[in-house]
Protein backbone atom coordinates (compact mmCIF):
# COMPACT_ATOMS: atom_id res chain seq x y z
CA UNK A 1 0.00 0.00 0.00
CA UNK A 2 2.80 2.38 0.94
CA UNK A 3 4.71 1.64 -2.29
CA UNK A 4 1.60 2.20 -4.42
CA UNK A 5 1.02 5.57 -2.75
CA UNK A 6 4.58 6.73 -3.50
CA UNK A 7 4.30 5.62 -7.14
CA UNK A 8 1.03 7.51 -7.65
CA UNK A 9 2.43 10.68 -6.06
CA UNK A 10 5.59 10.64 -8.18
CA UNK A 11 3.57 10.03 -11.39
CA UNK A 12 1.23 12.90 -10.56
CA UNK A 13 4.13 15.28 -9.98
CA UNK A 14 5.84 14.30 -13.25
CA UNK A 15 2.79 14.68 -15.49
CA UNK A 16 2.99 18.51 -15.81
CA UNK A 17 6.47 18.20 -17.35
CA UNK A 18 5.14 15.97 -20.17
CA UNK A 19 3.50 18.95 -21.88
CA UNK A 20 0.37 21.06 -21.80
CA UNK A 21 -2.65 20.20 -23.92
CA UNK A 22 -4.92 23.20 -24.37
CA UNK A 23 -8.65 22.75 -24.90
CA UNK A 24 -9.54 23.33 -28.57
CA UNK A 25 -12.54 25.41 -29.60
CA UNK A 26 -14.30 25.64 -32.97
CA UNK A 27 -14.91 29.11 -34.36
CA UNK A 28 -17.12 28.83 -37.41
CA UNK A 29 -19.00 30.91 -39.92
CA UNK A 30 -21.29 29.58 -42.55
CA UNK A 31 -24.37 29.62 -44.73
CA UNK A 32 -27.36 27.30 -44.44
CA UNK A 33 -29.72 27.18 -47.42
CA UNK A 34 -32.98 25.24 -47.45
CA UNK A 35 -35.52 24.98 -50.27
CA UNK A 36 -39.06 25.70 -49.04
CA UNK A 37 -41.97 25.56 -51.48
CA UNK A 38 -39.95 26.91 -54.37
CA UNK A 39 -38.16 29.61 -52.35
CA UNK A 40 -34.85 29.42 -50.49
CA UNK A 41 -34.29 30.20 -46.81
CA UNK A 42 -30.74 31.61 -46.51
CA UNK A 43 -29.12 31.85 -43.07
CA UNK A 44 -25.69 33.39 -42.47
CA UNK A 45 -24.23 32.65 -39.05
CA UNK A 46 -21.12 33.17 -36.92
CA UNK A 47 -20.35 31.02 -33.88
CA UNK A 48 -19.68 31.67 -31.04
CA UNK A 49 -21.55 34.96 -30.65
CA UNK A 50 -19.47 38.14 -30.86
CA UNK A 51 -19.48 40.26 -27.66
CA UNK A 52 -20.08 43.48 -29.65
CA UNK A 53 -22.75 41.96 -31.87
CA UNK A 54 -22.55 41.43 -35.63
CA UNK A 55 -23.78 43.34 -38.67
CA UNK A 56 -23.67 41.94 -42.17
CA UNK A 57 -24.52 42.04 -45.84
CA UNK A 58 -26.19 39.07 -47.53
CA UNK A 59 -25.85 39.26 -51.31
CA UNK A 60 -27.35 36.91 -53.89
CA UNK A 61 -25.93 36.93 -57.42
CA UNK A 62 -28.26 35.87 -60.22
CA UNK A 63 -29.01 38.11 -63.21
CA UNK A 64 -27.60 40.93 -61.05
CA UNK A 65 -26.45 41.36 -57.42
CA UNK A 66 -29.24 41.65 -54.83
CA UNK A 67 -28.06 42.74 -51.40
CA UNK A 68 -29.54 43.32 -47.95
CA UNK A 69 -27.79 44.80 -44.90
CA UNK A 70 -28.85 43.41 -41.54
CA UNK A 71 -28.12 43.41 -37.83
CA UNK A 72 -27.63 39.79 -36.87
CA UNK A 73 -29.65 38.39 -33.98
CA UNK A 74 -28.37 36.46 -30.98
CA UNK A 75 -29.56 32.86 -30.78
CA UNK A 76 -28.68 29.26 -31.61
CA UNK A 77 -29.42 28.85 -35.32
CA UNK A 78 -27.62 25.48 -35.42
CA UNK A 79 -29.44 24.09 -32.37
CA UNK A 80 -26.14 22.82 -30.98
CA UNK A 81 -26.27 24.58 -27.61
CA UNK A 82 -23.76 27.29 -28.60
CA UNK A 83 -24.91 30.92 -28.97
CA UNK A 84 -24.30 32.47 -32.37
CA UNK A 85 -25.11 35.58 -34.40
CA UNK A 86 -27.30 34.88 -37.42
CA UNK A 87 -29.57 36.44 -40.02
CA UNK A 88 -32.13 34.72 -42.24
CA UNK A 89 -33.66 35.95 -45.50
CA UNK A 90 -35.95 34.31 -48.07
CA UNK A 91 -34.84 34.32 -51.71
CA UNK A 92 -36.23 35.75 -53.94
CA UNK A 93 -38.97 37.37 -51.80
CA UNK A 94 -36.84 39.41 -49.35
CA UNK A 95 -34.54 40.62 -52.14
CA UNK A 96 -37.21 41.74 -54.61
CA UNK A 97 -35.38 39.53 -57.10
CA UNK A 98 -36.36 37.25 -59.95
CA UNK A 99 -36.52 33.53 -59.18
CA UNK A 100 -33.44 31.48 -60.01
CA UNK A 101 -32.41 27.95 -59.10
CA UNK A 102 -28.69 28.50 -59.69
CA UNK A 103 -27.25 31.37 -57.69
CA UNK A 104 -24.33 32.50 -55.54
CA UNK A 105 -24.54 33.74 -51.95
CA UNK A 106 -21.98 36.13 -50.46
CA UNK A 107 -22.09 36.81 -46.73
CA UNK A 108 -19.97 39.64 -45.28
CA UNK A 109 -19.95 40.15 -41.52
CA UNK A 110 -18.24 42.56 -39.17
CA UNK A 111 -18.33 43.23 -35.45
CA UNK A 112 -21.19 45.59 -34.68
CA UNK A 113 -19.27 48.75 -33.76
CA UNK A 114 -16.41 48.63 -36.28
CA UNK A 115 -17.38 51.23 -38.89
CA UNK A 116 -15.56 54.42 -39.89
CA UNK A 117 -17.08 57.86 -40.58
CA UNK A 118 -17.95 56.92 -44.17
CA UNK A 119 -19.73 53.76 -43.05
CA UNK A 120 -17.10 51.29 -44.22
CA UNK A 121 -16.30 48.42 -41.88
CA UNK A 122 -12.85 48.40 -40.32
CA UNK A 123 -12.86 44.85 -39.00
CA UNK A 124 -14.14 42.04 -41.22
CA UNK A 125 -15.20 39.16 -39.02
CA UNK A 126 -15.85 36.95 -42.03
CA UNK A 127 -16.51 37.07 -45.74
CA UNK A 128 -17.36 33.92 -47.66
CA UNK A 129 -19.16 32.56 -50.68
CA UNK A 130 -21.32 29.54 -51.53
CA UNK A 131 -22.41 28.54 -55.01
CA UNK A 132 -25.82 26.85 -55.25
CA UNK A 133 -26.56 24.55 -58.17
CA UNK A 134 -29.19 22.34 -56.57
CA UNK A 135 -32.73 22.43 -55.23
CA UNK A 136 -31.83 20.48 -52.08
CA UNK A 137 -30.70 21.71 -48.67
CA UNK A 138 -27.11 22.90 -48.30
CA UNK A 139 -25.05 23.65 -45.21
CA UNK A 140 -21.71 25.33 -45.75
CA UNK A 141 -19.17 25.92 -42.95
CA UNK A 142 -15.76 27.50 -42.71
CA UNK A 143 -13.74 28.28 -39.64
CA UNK A 144 -10.83 27.83 -37.30
CA UNK A 145 -10.20 25.26 -34.59
CA UNK A 146 -7.75 26.43 -31.92
CA UNK A 147 -7.55 27.15 -28.17
CA UNK A 148 -9.13 30.29 -26.75
CA UNK A 149 -6.02 30.96 -24.65
CA UNK A 150 -2.58 29.57 -23.83
CA UNK A 151 0.32 30.34 -21.49
CA UNK A 152 3.19 32.65 -22.58
CA UNK A 153 5.78 30.72 -24.57
CA UNK A 154 3.32 27.97 -25.49
CA UNK A 155 2.50 26.57 -28.93
CA UNK A 156 -0.93 25.98 -30.47
CA UNK A 157 -2.28 23.95 -33.37
CA UNK A 158 -4.37 26.10 -35.72
CA UNK A 159 -6.81 24.25 -37.98
CA UNK A 160 -8.39 26.12 -40.88
CA UNK A 161 -11.24 24.21 -42.55
CA UNK A 162 -13.96 24.46 -45.19
CA UNK A 163 -16.93 22.05 -45.25
CA UNK A 164 -18.12 20.28 -47.30
CA UNK A 165 -14.99 19.41 -49.26
CA UNK A 166 -14.74 20.79 -52.78
CA UNK A 167 -15.71 18.05 -55.23
CA UNK A 168 -13.42 18.73 -58.16
CA UNK A 169 -10.92 21.42 -57.26
CA UNK A 170 -8.19 21.67 -54.68
CA UNK A 171 -8.25 24.27 -51.92
CA UNK A 172 -5.27 26.22 -50.68
CA UNK A 173 -4.91 29.15 -48.38
CA UNK A 174 -2.82 31.42 -46.21
CA UNK A 175 -2.90 31.54 -42.42
CA UNK A 176 -1.76 34.86 -41.00
CA UNK A 177 -1.03 35.48 -37.31
CA UNK A 178 -0.71 39.00 -35.89
CA UNK A 179 0.79 39.43 -32.42
CA UNK A 180 -0.32 42.02 -29.82
CA UNK A 181 2.80 44.11 -30.51
CA UNK A 182 2.06 44.32 -34.25
CA UNK A 183 4.31 41.60 -35.72
CA UNK A 184 2.75 39.61 -38.57
CA UNK A 185 3.60 36.08 -39.69
CA UNK A 186 2.10 34.05 -42.54
CA UNK A 187 2.28 30.56 -44.02
CA UNK A 188 0.83 29.21 -47.29
CA UNK A 189 -0.45 25.66 -47.42
CA UNK A 190 -2.40 23.36 -49.77
CA UNK A 191 -5.36 21.87 -47.93
CA UNK A 192 -6.00 18.15 -47.58
CA UNK A 193 -9.34 16.32 -47.61
CA UNK A 194 -10.60 14.58 -44.49
CA UNK A 195 -12.98 15.02 -41.56
CA UNK A 196 -11.02 17.13 -39.11
CA UNK A 197 -13.94 17.79 -36.73
CA UNK A 198 -15.23 14.21 -36.83
CA UNK A 199 -18.82 15.07 -37.79
CA UNK A 200 -19.05 12.62 -40.68
CA UNK A 201 -18.82 15.29 -43.41
CA UNK A 202 -15.74 15.49 -45.65
CA UNK A 203 -13.88 18.81 -45.52
CA UNK A 204 -10.79 20.58 -46.83
CA UNK A 205 -8.42 21.56 -44.03
CA UNK A 206 -4.87 22.34 -43.01
CA UNK A 207 -3.11 22.26 -39.64
CA UNK A 208 -0.30 24.62 -38.66
CA UNK A 209 1.44 25.01 -35.31
CA UNK A 210 2.28 28.52 -34.16
CA UNK A 211 5.04 29.58 -33.76
CA UNK A 212 6.84 26.30 -34.60
CA UNK A 213 5.76 25.98 -38.28
CA UNK A 214 6.53 29.60 -39.11
CA UNK A 215 10.21 28.83 -39.60
CA UNK A 216 10.81 31.59 -42.15
CA UNK A 217 10.16 34.07 -39.35
CA UNK A 218 12.70 33.31 -36.59
CA UNK A 219 11.19 35.95 -34.27
CA UNK A 220 7.78 34.26 -34.16
CA UNK A 221 6.84 33.49 -30.55
CA UNK A 222 4.03 33.71 -28.01
CA UNK A 223 6.04 35.49 -25.32
CA UNK A 224 3.94 38.67 -25.54
CA UNK A 225 0.74 38.52 -23.53
CA UNK A 226 -2.47 39.76 -25.13
CA UNK A 227 -4.70 39.07 -28.15
CA UNK A 228 -3.28 37.23 -31.19
CA UNK A 229 -5.36 37.57 -34.37
CA UNK A 230 -5.55 34.58 -36.73
CA UNK A 231 -6.68 35.23 -40.31
CA UNK A 232 -7.48 32.48 -42.82
CA UNK A 233 -7.77 33.25 -46.55
CA UNK A 234 -9.00 30.33 -48.70
CA UNK A 235 -8.99 29.97 -52.47
CA UNK A 236 -10.42 27.38 -54.86
CA UNK A 237 -6.86 26.35 -55.65
CA UNK A 238 -7.14 27.95 -59.09
CA UNK A 239 -4.50 30.53 -60.00
CA UNK A 240 -3.55 32.32 -63.20
CA UNK A 241 -0.21 32.09 -65.03
CA UNK A 242 1.25 34.71 -62.73
CA UNK A 243 0.21 32.85 -59.60
CA UNK A 244 -2.56 35.28 -58.65
CA UNK A 245 -5.71 33.89 -57.06
CA UNK A 246 -8.65 33.64 -59.47
CA UNK A 247 -11.31 32.91 -56.86
CA UNK A 248 -11.36 33.44 -53.10
CA UNK A 249 -13.77 31.10 -51.34
CA UNK A 250 -13.48 32.48 -47.84
CA UNK A 251 -11.81 35.08 -45.66
CA UNK A 252 -12.32 35.10 -41.90
CA UNK A 253 -10.53 35.84 -38.65
CA UNK A 254 -10.64 34.96 -34.98
CA UNK A 255 -8.33 35.47 -32.00
CA UNK A 256 -6.70 33.64 -29.13
CA UNK A 257 -5.21 35.08 -25.94
CA UNK A 258 -1.84 34.54 -24.29
CA UNK A 259 -2.25 34.86 -20.54
CA UNK A 260 -1.09 33.35 -17.26
CA UNK A 261 -4.73 32.73 -16.32
CA UNK A 262 -5.01 29.45 -18.21
CA UNK A 263 -5.50 25.91 -16.91
CA UNK A 264 -4.48 23.53 -19.71
CA UNK A 265 -6.88 20.67 -20.34
CA UNK A 266 -4.10 18.19 -19.63
CA UNK A 267 -3.74 19.61 -16.13
CA UNK A 268 -7.24 18.53 -15.16
CA UNK A 269 -6.28 14.87 -15.11
CA UNK A 270 -3.08 15.72 -13.27
CA UNK A 271 -4.96 17.58 -10.55
CA UNK A 272 -7.46 14.72 -10.17
CA UNK A 273 -4.67 12.17 -9.92
CA UNK A 274 -2.81 14.32 -7.39
CA UNK A 275 -5.94 14.66 -5.26
CA UNK A 276 -6.52 10.91 -5.38
CA UNK A 277 -2.91 10.30 -4.34
CA UNK A 278 -3.31 12.62 -1.38
CA UNK A 279 -6.50 10.83 -0.37
CA UNK A 280 -4.71 7.47 -0.55
CA UNK A 281 -1.92 8.87 1.61
CA UNK A 282 -4.37 10.24 4.16
CA UNK A 283 -6.18 6.91 4.36
CA UNK A 284 -2.89 5.08 4.71
CA UNK A 285 -1.70 7.34 7.56
CA UNK A 286 -5.06 7.06 9.28
CA UNK A 287 -5.00 3.25 8.97
CA UNK A 288 -1.44 3.15 10.26
CA UNK A 289 -2.37 5.19 13.34
CA UNK A 290 -5.36 2.91 14.04
CA UNK A 291 -3.10 -0.13 13.71
CA UNK A 292 -0.59 1.30 16.19
CA UNK A 293 -3.33 2.23 18.63
CA UNK A 294 -4.32 -1.44 18.76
Amino acid sequence: MKTLTYIMMVYALLLPSIGSVYAQKIFEQGISITEINGSYSITCFSEPAHPAGVNGDITVFTDMPYSRRLTFTLGDSNSNGVEDNSATLIFPDDFNANYAQDFTVLCSMWSGSDRDEEGAYNSITAEFWQYIYTDSSVRFRQGLIMPESIHPGGSIDIVCFSEPAHDTKTVDGIIIVKTPDGRTYFKSREFIKGDIDGNGVSDDHTILRFPDDFTSHPLADTNTMGEYTVFCDLTSGTRDAGGSVILHTGEFLQAFWVSFHVIPEGMVGTLLLLCSSIMVLVLYVRGYKVKRAR
